[in-house]
């Protein structure tokens, strides 16, 4: 089967966890979502990211009920599933590559960007902390199954797992950053941000 959304680059595609959805996001700065059955549901535009740049991530909440969309233009929003804005994250200095709902609850949202940083949210549009790790844009982010690990992968060849998202403050996580870094960081003194050199062992 195939579903025909429009004639722009499609990035990303996504089955709701209740299975009811198909959401797809596309170049045009647009994303459609279509019923199982591959009637056309609704269009997510309204006064949301900016015309003409690329959405290239989307992700539904664990309930099926919210949608984030990741966009070119440095922001990402939340949508309702009746296409309705709810909130729009805005704090990235370059485009939002990925974004993702943590499982279980799905309190917290996690965006990937360009800016070389991953940023978790509130559900409710709040900046929760920035994680600082990669040395080059972050292509892909995605919580493990339980939520307690966040896996990011960038355009400097590595992948960071951050860990027990839910327990940790901003310094504990800044020091496990740091710690898993640190033979690259070693190798490479001057491609990271020094920003480790202040973080306590």
């Amino acid at each position: 089967d195939t579903l025909k959304a429009d004639e722009e680059i499609i990035y990303s595609a996504r089955f709701s966890p209740d299975g009811s959805t198909i959401a797809m996001a596309s170049g045009n700065g647009t994303a459609k979502l279509w019923n199982q059955d591959r009637t056309f549901r609704v269009l997510l535009n309204g006064n949301g990211h900016k015309s003409g740049t690329a959405i290239y991530d989307i992700s539904f909440s664990p309930d099926s009920q919210l949608l984030a969309t990741a966009s070119d233009d440095n922001t990402t929003i939340l949508w309702n599933r009746n296409g309705r804005l709810l909130h729009k994250l805005e704090g990235h200095n370059a485009g939002v590559l990925s974004v993702d709902f943590q499982p279980s609850q799905g309190e917290r949202i996690a965006t990937a960007s360009n800016d070389r940083t991953v940023k978790l949210w509130t559900r409710n549009g709040k900046l929760i902390t920035t994680l600082i790790g990669h040395e080059d844009s972050i292509n892909w982010l995605r919580f493990s199954p339980d939520g307690k690990i966040l896996a990011t992968a960038g355009a400097d060849s590595i992948v960071l797992l951050w860990k027990e998202m839910d327990n940790l403050t901003l310094e504990e996580l800044m020091q496990r950053g740091c710690s898993w870094t640190q033979d690259y960081r070693q190798i490479h003194p001057d491609k990271l941000p020094k920003v480790c050199d202040r973080i306590k062992p």
